[in-house]
């Protein structure tokens, strides 16, 4: 396996993608740019050349429908984040459940599915609320005295 040119071939794709993204996120691009960043830096790296251009436009406009869902419930779910909503509804959580694991956890788990089922796309909602849900579970799982255990 580690004779093999293709493994570090590999490994240095790997590698270079995600010194494009970590790149991204220095500049504090969003999560959603950064992972661009990180498969034009792959492809680019990949010997594509200036063919990758082509492919990121065809495939942007095969998919233009589904893009636009993405990019919709990135708008909807950062606003939420940016005005302070999702740490409103998480801290006013904490404060009235805190202390009883079930409700807390079903409420959290609530304010993780919502946004990802009124936007479609579960996935941007883990991104935006994922961070503030774990501050939350790390938070109550040290005062129930099990480390990070639920985070």
């Amino acid at each position: 396996m580690f004779n093999d040119p293709q493994f570090f071939q590999t490994i240095g794709y790997t590698l270079a993608m995600a010194g494009g993204y970590i790149v991204g996120k220095i500049f504090k691009l969003s999560t959603e740019i950064c992972l661009f960043i990180a498969a034009l830096v792959g492809a680019l790296v990949a010997g594509s050349g200036l063919d990758v251009f082509r492919h990121f436009a065809e495939g942007s406009v095969t998919y233009f429908d589904i893009g636009l869902i993405f990019i919709f419930a990135t708008l909807f779910m950062n606003i939420l984040k940016e005005s302070g909503a999702m740490d409103l509804i998480v801290r006013w959580i904490i404060r009235a459940f805190g202390n009883k694991k079930v409700f807390f956890l079903i409420l959290l788990m609530i304010v993780m599915l919502i946004p990802g089922a009124l936007t479609g796309a579960g996935s941007i909602s883990v991104l935006v609320v994922g961070g503030t849900a774990f501050l939350a579970l790390s938070d109550r799982a040290q005062d129930w005295g099990h480390g990070a255990a639920y985070a």
